[in-house]
């Protein structure tokens, strides 16, 4: 399979969408793993979420060296072949040896905070210029004409994570992708 596949992405499915081909994004870059930011107003501290995360799996320690780092999401990796075999690995290791207390966006943020995989350039995708937009934390956005969501350049984002935490574009997405016919259709 690495013959076939130069990149792999993997994401979350229910709260993910696609503007564009997320693949011609990364012409411009080293081979590397592909990590997105949430916001770079909003660190692992000032998040009850994502602090608890770090503490259940990495104690008060941990919590304190990378608190005031910014979030990177869990929900949308993009990786040439061999760093993101590499970065499964880990995140397999890490879950192995502590599978009742960590989850995915603890381990996450602690392998890319942490520099863990040996040998592998990790590039950080801001949310606000960057191709991956994840808008839980995000309180403006900008579309084109077309109703496509741009960032802070005026660029297209490849995909649109966590776009059900905002009611506008939820209810627009509904009407535009309706997969399943709701149940008062007939």
């Amino acid at each position: 399979m690495k013959n076939r596949y130069k990149y792999i992405f993997i994401t979350d499915a229910r709260d993910v969408i696609f503007q564009r081909n997320i693949f011609d994004y990364v012409n411009q870059y080293d081979e590397g793993l592909f990590v997105f930011q949430e916001s770079v107003k909003m660190t692992i501290k000032k998040c009850s979420y994502n602090s608890k995360w770090i503490k259940d799996c990495y104690g008060d320690t941990e919590l304190e060296r990378i608190g005031n780092r910014s979030i990177i999401c869990a929900g949308t990796i993009l990786g040439s072949w061999r760093p993101m075999l590499d970065y499964l690995s880990i995140v397999e290791q890490i879950t192995r040896s502590k599978y009742r207390q960590c989850n995915d966006q603890g381990i996450h943020n602690y392998i890319v905070h942490n520099n863990v995989i040996n040998n592998t350039k990790i590039h950080i995708i801001t949310h606000e210029n960057g191709f991956v937009a994840t808008l839980g934390y995000r309180g403006i956005y900008i579309r084109n004409k077309f109703g496509l969501i741009l960032n802070r350049n005026g660029q297209v984002y490849a995909v649109i994570h966590q776009f059900d935490r905002i009611k506008q574009i939820n209810d627009q997405y509904n009407i535009e992708y309706q997969l399943w016919p709701t149940l008062t259709q007939q």
